[in-house]
């Protein structure tokens, strides 16, 4: 999902139903990478949207010695241009006290 499409469905949100939290969040992990989160109250429950934006991962190197009681480390070599958004949707369950994953059929 781009972002103009993102920025349409979050007015949507907006406009038809009451926000509970809408917030800007920085990975650590990876450099450049955000996430957004927003809580509603659907007609269904609450309803959870995580969008996730992070540079395309290009490559993963390994660094090791074959001596005994080295370290291994790993680097990720990330895009600086290409960004990849991943979209997670979560169900309040009164019933686990806890988000669900939503399940669609389609």
């Amino acid at each position: 999902m781009n972002d103009d499409r993102w920025g349409d469905v979050i007015g949507k949100i907006e406009a038809d139903f009451e926000v509970e939290k809408h917030e800007f969040e920085e990975l650590a992990e990876v450099p450049n990478g955000k996430r957004e989160i927003v809580i509603f109250v659907s007609p269904i429950g609450q309803i959870k949207m995580v969008r996730t934006t992070k540079p395309r991962l290009m490559d993963t190197k390994t660094q090791y010695s074959n001596r005994i009681g080295s370290d291994t480390a790993v680097e990720n070599v990330y895009s600086e241009d290409e960004f990849v958004n991943v979209l997670d949707i979560y169900k309040w369950d009164d019933i686990e006290v806890d988000w669900v994953r939503a399940e669609f059929d389609i």
